[in-house]
């Protein structure tokens, strides 16, 4: 801590040389649409601030500086990194109209009042979190640059806020304060670049934290991402979020080096890869189903590469990538899609499977191992669980603690959950996380077979069960999902594999089959198992006891029930499913004809629909390619079963 002595050092001599600062602009390092600034700062000062699901707080109120309730957690947070002065400080920026910055500034002086960096000062204890503080610093910098400018400061109010910014450079200053294993660090560099930068020119300590603040952006960009440019904290919401800020810094011109640009540009184009046909993104980890659709002039202001632009716009405008498949072999996505929406009015033609199969560390990590999500026809026909909020932390040593689950909210617990995913639940326990070395790619092998695309992943869970898996996708028509898992200590188990349906999806047993009924066209969802001795279990929505089932969170606090089923091997050293989702009227597994061997590298399956019949012959070598052969023929009364040229045997059947 800096001593009495030293701050009102600092503050004298930083009142003389005041004189000398000149306004820099706001930098919009949320990359914050500035079309409507005006109209929206007047609805905030009219109206309030609102953090979505969170209660309103009306500016000319008392601000919950102390409130720290569990369930306030985020909101918290957001307030005390002053998240309600943003758009108006970005509205004086551009605008220069001067009401902006008296708002942003009443609501300043009162934080900075109520709250110093001392220890022995009761406070909330996110007044001086790691990236509250990091948000705050560049904010009340500029402040205090503008605001001096225009003479809205006295001598006293300057030398609060200049006290303030001393004691935010000083915290941003120890490592010890830094998160550098997570984006929080990320956040506290780009505040003390932004903040530093600012005062550079006038003050030795802010030219300091200039520099330090650049040392510690090149660290963290390089940490953050991959050399592919995916963000390694498991959520596409993430890397959006960091995506928009390096373009806020860029745009700033914080930042000066073309290879930060080039980096950020492949960033933005691999978001694009998870920006659904519908405009929303991909909701894996703790991430929201965020709308990312706009217009095609806001998507060309927002962005800078075509593919995003085209992808946010939803094909009206920028270029679309010429590919429709994209592996992240080394940072574990895998994305395939029939087409890319041409038009806004395109997205139910267009089919999109992705698949999240990396492990980096326990950052934002879910117990979703290989989970994945499926759009088609218009509507999501498999869908994640979602992030549901961050509430109630949990006491380090618990039993929730050494599972890894950081928050004691039974919803967030659920949305943390195997069982929540479209992933193969053991015993009825949830994936390690915590004293398990990342795996980082799970991704082994891919490819194409015609019009058929394919992704084998495979990992090992409770350490001694392999776990493999195949998704075997043709778009717009069926996905084959063909997992086979074993324990090397011959140990039996519960197998479970779950899926969890969008809202737009009505389910029924039928059977050991299930029917889904989309709602928008009324079109049939038939499910079925390929493979014999497979049990369907009892499908649930909504379920809260024995335990929560059958919900989905589509934004923060906000939690929506959906149909859940699982196929299930109860008691087994080893487990095969070859589950089918195929858009049909009517659907008959070929239980006889179909098979895999007891090491679930070799498999044939069969099925027949309305009109045709379908066959798939898989095999994975050790090493090699897969081989994958798709046929598929009109039905007809002569054709026999296990005709000449079918019947190749590949083993026994499940071990």
């Amino acid at each position: 801590m800096m001593s009495g002595k030293l701050r009102r050092a600092r503050r004298e001599r930083a009142i003389t040389l005041v004189g000398r600062m000149h306004t820099l602009a706001y930098e919009n390092l949320f990359n914050v649409p500035l079309d409507n600034i005006k109209m929206d700062a007047s609805r905030i000062v009219d109206e309030g601030w609102r953090l979505p699901s969170y209660p309103l707080i009306v500016l000319t109120d008392p601000i919950p500086w102390d409130d720290d309730a569990p369930e306030h957690r985020s909101w918290n947070y957001h307030i005390h990194s002053l998240d309600m002065v943003n758009v108006l400080l970005l509205a004086h920026s551009v605008t220069g109209e001067v009401v902006w910055l008296r708002h942003a500034l009443n609501i300043s002086m009162d934080w900075v009042k109520n709250h110093v960096y001392q220890e022995d000062v009761k406070q909330s204890k996110f007044a001086w979190y790691d990236m509250a503080v990091g948000k705050r610093a560049y904010r009340l910098a500029y402040m205090v640059d503008a605001a001096r400018k225009l003479g809205l400061l006295d001598d006293e109010m300057f030398a609060k806020l200049w006290e303030s910014l001393l004691q935010h450079a000083d915290y941003l200053s120890r490592d010890e304060n830094i998160l550098f294993h997570n984006n929080h660090g990320f956040y506290q560099a780009v505040g003390q670049m932004a903040m530093g930068r600012r005062f550079r020119d006038v003050s030795s300590v802010m030219a300091q934290a200039y520099k330090q603040g650049q040392s510690r952006f090149s660290r963290m960009l390089d940490s953050q991402f991959t050399e592919e440019g995916i963000h390694r904290e498991h959520s596409p919401a993430y890397h959006r979020l960091l995506c928009e800020t390096l373009k806020g810094v860029l745009d700033a011109q914080l930042v000066d080096d073309p290879l930060v640009e080039d980096r950020m540009r492949l960033i933005e184009a691999n978001l694009a890869w998870f920006v659904m046909p519908n405009g929303r993104l991909a909701n894996f980890g703790d991430s929201d189903r965020g709308r990312m659709s706009d217009s095609a002039e806001r998507a060309a202001r927002r962005w800078l590469t075509p593919d995003m632009i085209s992808a946010c716009s939803l094909g009206a405008a920028g270029k679309s990538p010429e590919t429709n498949i994209k592996v992240f072999d080394s940072s574990g996505y895998f994305v395939a899609r029939n087409r890319w929406p041409k038009s806004p009015s395109d997205a139910a033609a267009c089919s999109y499977l992705a698949q999240a199969a990396g492990f980096h560390s326990r950052t934002h990590r879910q117990a979703d191992d290989l989970g994945f999500i499926w759009y088609d026809r218009g509507s999501d026909i498999l869908v994640d669980a979602g992030c549901y909020g961050y509430i109630g932390r949990t006491k380090k040593g618990s039993d929730l603690w050494e599972a890894g689950f950081g928050y004691s909210d039974p919803y967030r617990i659920y949305c943390e959950s195997t069982c929540a995913h479209n992933t193969v639940e053991v015993d009825g326990k949830s994936n390690p996380r915590r004293g398990v070395a990342p795996y980082v790619s799970a991704i082994k092998r891919h490819g194409v077979s015609g019009d058929v695309v394919f992704c084998e992943t495979e990992i090992k869970i409770f350490k001694t069960i392999r776990f493999a898996r195949l998704l075997i996708f043709l778009p717009g028509k069926w996905l084959v999902v063909f997992d086979w898992l074993h324990d090397n200590l011959d140990i039996r188990h519960d197998y479970r594999q779950w899926f969890h349906l969008g809202t737009d999806v009505a389910l029924k047993r039928s059977g050991e089959s299930y029917v889904g009924l989309l709602q928008k066209g009324g079109q049939s969802l038939q499910i079925s198992s390929l493979l014999a001795n497979v049990s369907a279990g009892e499908p649930c929505i909504g379920q809260e006891r024995p335990s929560l089932q059958g919900f989905y969170s589509p934004s923060n606090r906000k939690i929506v029930p959906n149909w859940a089923f699982a196929y299930e091997h109860i008691a087994k050293r080893s487990a095969s499913f070859a589950t089918l989702l195929a858009f049909a009227n009517k659907l008959e597994p070929n239980h006889e004809w179909s098979q895999v061997n007891a090491t679930g590298r070799k498999a044939r399956l069969r099925w027949v629909d309305d009109a045709h019949i379908h066959t798939i012959k898989l095999e994975r070598p050790l090493v090699g390619e897969i081989a994958i052969s798709y046929d598929v023929r009109s039905k007809q009364p002569s054709l026999r079963e296990g005709s000449p040229g079918d019947s190749v045997l590949l083993g026994g059947g499940i071990g």
